[in-house]
Formats: structure tokens, C-alpha cells, sequence
């Protein structure tokens, strides 16, 4: 059996070739998109939903599938969600939201992010860190430092949205995506699927916006 070090490189190893696939698959998908912070938005999102599904697919192929919603159905988890349901629909009220393109920006980091994340997250790397350690102490500290350093690999995008220094911006988003982690994560201690996370994740990328 592989010590726990050498298999949290290869993951993380493995997050930085799905990050590089992700800027190629943007990259392509560009050469078909309109110019425009919107459009590379737009690219970014289906990027991320074509990724998800094939993650998706793959787990289940191979049986490392994890649950998205708890079962069997929990009222509490069901309650959350429209929770989320209804602060989403008073953040779509805002004026910077009324336009159809502030609604797709909201469904983009409010849903689609999340849902892509979590599930690889606090889904199939939290099992996989499961498998490794025995604490899930240990677990969540993992998992929130890969989840820092995986923004690096959106370097690509926030490029074309900064004028400052992007080695500054870039410092602050690892961060951010570091403290996001630690709070995700020591949820995902709690509950036994991601589904959770992916709430919460949204709610905290509304307040974000």
C-alpha cells in the first residue's frame, strides 16, 4: 500500500492535469463563442458541466460513485435547499441580476460551480482521503489545501478580468478558496454526502458575488 504522502501527490497530480483539460476544453470552446467577459463565462460554465457529467459517468463506470442527496430523503436536507431556493430567487431580484445575463452569471457560480466542485471535493477526493487517513480531521485539513491550491488553475480566466498584478489576485483567490475549503470541509465531516456542501457552497458564492 502506497504511503499516505505519495498518494495525495498523485491526486494532486491528477487535479492539476483536470484543471489543464479544463483551460484546453475553454480554450476550444472560445474559438466558437463571441467576444467578451460574459461569453468566457458562459465557455467557462459549459466547460465545467461537460467535465461534471464525464466525472460523473466515469465514477459510476468504475464504481466509485458518490451520493449528491442524502438517502433515504431527510427532511432537514430538503428544508436547506429551499432555503437556498428562495435566497437565490431574492439575489435574482437585485438590479445587477434582473438581466438574463445576470441570471446566468448567478446560475453559473451559484449552481454549476458548486455542483462541479463539490462532487469532485467533497465527494470523490473526500473518499478517496478517506481511504488514506484514519481521522477526518486529517481528511478535512487534505482536502481543504488541495481546494486552495486547485484555484490556481483558474489562473487563465481571472487573467482576462484583472488589470492589477495577477500573481496578487491569484495569492488572494488560493486563500480564499483555502478558508472556503476549511468551512466546507469541516461540514462535509458532518453529513454523509456532498449535497450539503453543494448548498452551502452556492450560498457563500452568492454572498461572494
Amino acid at each position: 500500500m502506497r504511503r499516505p504522502a505519495a498518494a495525495v501527490a498523485d491526486i494532486a497530480a491528477g487535479l492539476a492535469g483536470l484543471q489543464l483539460i479544463y483551460t484546453v476544453l475553454r480554450r476550444l470552446l472560445r474559438l466558437a463563442a463571441p467576444e467578451g467577459l460574459f461569453a468566457e463565462s458562459m465557455v467557462s460554465m459549459a466547460a465545467m458541466l461537460l467535465l461534471f457529467a464525464v466525472l460523473r459517468w466515469a465514477a459510476r463506470r468504475t464504481g466509485r460513485d458518490v451520493p449528491l442527496l442524502p438517502g433515504p430523503p431527510r427532511p432537514g436536507f430538503w428544508v436547506a435547499a429551499a432555503g437556498f431556493g428562495l435566497l437565490l430567487a431574492l439575489t435574482l431580484l437585485l438590479p445587477q441580476n434582473r438581466s438574463a445575463q445576470g441570471l446566468w452569471l448567478t446560475v453559473y457560480g451559484s449552481i454549476v460551480t458548486p455542483l462541479y466542485e463539490e462532487y469532485l471535493f467533497r465527494g470523490l477526493i473526500w473518499r478517496r482521503l478517506e481511504q488514506l487517513f484514519a481521522g477526518r480531521a486529517a481528511v478535512a485539513a487534505v482536502n481543504a489545501v488541495l481546494f486552495g491550491l486547485w484555484h490556481l488553475g483558474y489562473a487563465d480566466g481571472v487573467a482576462l478580468r484583472v488589470d492589477g498584478e495577477l500573481g496578487q489576485v491569484m495569492f488572494w483567490k488560493v486563500l480564499t478558496g483555502l478558508a472556503y475549503g476549511a468551512v466546507l470541509a469541516a461540514v462535509r465531516c458532518r453529513v454523509r454526502c456532498c449535497g450539503w456542501t453543494v448548498l452551502l457552497h452556492g450560498a457563500m458564492n452568492l454572498f461572494g458575488r
